[in-house]
């Protein structure tokens, strides 16, 4: 029995050789657990201003869409006014991304672009940034505006989130 107990502690199974060993484990971890939490940090905020972002887009985008020319309605003809909706379009992006990222009052930071094309089945068109065939009327509203992340990826410079949306009039 004794020279179990002897051969325990020559290899290493033994619990008397391993005191402290907690210590040099948390010491040496330390820092690899704190960079994957600033990693989880930068992508999760990143993850939040998208999904801002695209709810910013898909609101103008909405909401352009609505502006007919009423005229042009009624002699039957959908079409989207142009000035109006390109109008309405910025402004209910500008307006939901100042209010749900501040750091964002420059209008420098902010890009909008907004294209409405008045397109039908008989004349469609394509996309200018997807590419896309268009036989509706459509608004398409990009929004780009620059990302810098707070700790892992704080070197990364020049980060652009860029995303896009679109809202079609379809008749049934």
């Amino acid at each position: 029995m004794n020279e179990d107990k002897n051969v325990h502690r020559q290899t290493g199974y033994g619990l008397g050789n391993q005191e402290g060993s907690a210590a040099i484990m948390v010491v040496l971890l330390l820092p690899v657990m704190i960079m994957i939490m600033g990693l989880v940090v930068d992508l999760g905020i990143l993850v939040m201003y998208r999904g801002i972002a695209q709810s910013a887009a898909d609101l103008g985008a909405l909401a352009a869409a609505q502006n007919l020319n009423v005229e042009r309605l009624e002699a039957g003809v959908i079409e989207i006014n142009v000035k109006e909706a390109k109008a309405d379009a910025i402004r209910w992006v500008e307006h939901n991304m100042h209010l749900n990222m501040p750091h964002l009052r420059s209008d420098s930071a902010l890009d909008i672009f907004v294209e409405v094309y008045n397109v039908s089945s008989e004349r469609p068109t394509y996309h200018r940034f997807t590419g896309r065939l268009i036989d509706d009327p459509t608004v398409c509203v990009l929004v780009r505006f620059p990302h810098q992340f707070l700790f892992f990826l704080k070197n990364v410079q020049d980060y652009e989130i860029s995303l896009h949306s679109d809202a079609s009039v379809v008749t049934e």
